[in-house]
């Protein structure tokens, strides 16, 4: 009979041992019917995002403790891609909360981060832990609307940078009908470049401070490339254009005839350009 009992005791507790080892290993954790296991660090009262709404947010995630990223990130509020995702968890979120939400990892890797296949450690099992900050909210509208703002404010910063420049530098020739300055520096005996012919150039490309950022010279070979089919940038096209085999010319570029709004190595977006050129041949 003690022997029974002995074993009793031992079934009885190697049960409990059992099952508290299938506990939820986030007790702390709340969960939503689809399954997104959630604890909010920070809530307040403040008004929740829309879907398509932009998110301003600090965010982490992890994988097993392994720190993965750590950044500040904008994007999109999109409607949940799979049953209990982070973005079910960001919609419960206000400015200035701040939470912790865990689901499936391969979900996750396929559904949301578009990887192609899942990684040789993430398991049906394996579960991904993101931290969240919402630092701000804005309705789309609102975020395009501070963009084209701030675009258009860059764009007169640098439209006056370089109308100070034509005045300093007592520039009297009339810009073209594009906004090209034409500034020529020796009249070329031959003819000038037809569209569709091949043309070799050598020259130096300036910021407007005077910082240089190409020179053919400085590689001692000019360039080819053929005219009039978009292989360079639309000053470019129009300058050449307009020399004699064997003229220079001193090209002042404004930035929508340039790069634009992109930048292209030290170059900055919106950047009015010099160009000295040299029509070497036409080919």
């Amino acid at each position: 009979m003690k022997k029974i009992i002995v074993i009793a005791f031992f079934l009885t507790v190697s049960t409990i041992l059992f099952m508290s080892c299938r506990q939820n290993p986030y007790k702390d954790f709340q969960e939503t019917n689809t399954g997104l296991l959630y604890k909010f660090h920070v809530k307040n009262d403040a008004p929740k995002p829309k879907p398509m709404d932009v998110i301003f947010a600090k965010m982490r995630y992890a994988i097993n403790d392994s720190i993965l990223f750590n950044d500040s990130v904008r994007f999109l509020l999109l409607e949940s891609l799979f049953p209990g995702d982070f973005y079910e968890g960001i919609a419960m979120m206000g400015k200035g909360d701040s939470a912790t939400f865990i689901t499936k990892a391969d979900s996750t890797m396929l559904k949301i981060f578009r990887y192609p296949k899942l990684p040789p450690n993430i398991t049906p099992e394996t579960m991904i832990q993101f931290d969240f900050m919402i630092q701000d909210i804005m309705t789309n509208e609102a975020y395009q609307a501070s963009i084209e703002e701030a675009k258009n404010k860059q764009i007169a910063e640098m439209e006056a940078v370089l109308a100070t420049y034509i005045k300093e530098n007592n520039i009297n020739v009339k810009p073209t009908k594009s906004g090209l300055y034409f500034i020529e520096q020796k009249v070329g005996k031959g003819k000038k470049p037809k569209e569709g012919e091949v043309v070799e150039v050598h020259y130096t490309g300036r910021l407007l401070d005077g910082t240089v950022f190409d020179s053919s010279y400085d590689r001692g070979k000019p360039i080819d490339f053929t005219l009039g089919k978009g292989q360079v940038i639309a000053g470019w096209e129009e300058g050449i254009a307009m020399l004699r085999k064997g003229g220079k010319a001193q090209l002042i570029i404004p930035f929508h005839l340039a790069y634009g709004e992109r930048s292209a190595g030290s170059i900055p977006p919106y950047s009015s350009l010099i160009f000295d050129v040299e029509l070497v041949d036409i080919k």
